[in-house]
């Protein structure tokens, strides 16, 4: 090849254009992954104060975990992530979502501050999956910087590009 030839123009808008799509997935991750920390902590809360919190403050709880739940349920059904994705992992999500719906409204008909822990477990361990592949991802690009949250080291769930919806596996 001639080394006087001109230089492909695009070469490093390709290139950064895969630096940021990388960057971006895992900050998709680290989103879904706050958010369910958030939503895990104010259903701990309200497991704590269970018997001094309104109904109206147990339903909002208990409204937006099902809200966020939806998004993940709605994103899996759409079929809104790569096609690297297994479709067992989304059968997984759906029914995970599902489970969640109906336990949700177990709670409801059948108010029980001790409930509350399996919708905290699952929330909780769901994030710190969805950590540790950002940490992972950035240990595999040679990141050194610290990721501010580990695993809890209970539930290893597998995910890639897109956060709650992909595997690596």
């Amino acid at each position: 090849m001639n080394s006087n030839a001109p230089k492909n123009p695009h070469a490093s808008g390709v290139g950064t254009y895969a630096n940021h799509a990388k960057t971006h997935e895992s900050d998709q991750r680290m989103i879904e992954a706050q958010a369910l920390i958030n939503t895990a902590n104010t259903l701990q809360y309200l497991k704590e104060h269970f018997d001094e919190c309104s109904i109206e403050e147990c339903d909002n709880a208990l409204t937006y975990n099902r809200k966020l739940w939806t998004v993940f349920y709605d994103t899996a059904v759409e079929n809104k992530y790569d096609a690297e994705t297994p479709v067992s992992l989304r059968q997984n999500i759906l029914n995970l979502s599902l489970f969640v719906f109906k336990h949700t409204l177990n709670i409801l008909t059948e108010p029980s501050a001790d409930k509350l822990d399996v919708l905290i477990d699952i929330n909780r361990n769901i994030a710190a999956g969805l950590m540790q592949s950002v940490e992972n991802t950035k240990s595999e690009d040679g990141d050194d910087t610290e990721t501010h949250s580990k695993s809890s080291g209970k539930v290893e769930v597998p995910t890639h590009s897109h956060g709650i919806l992909n595997t690596s596996a």
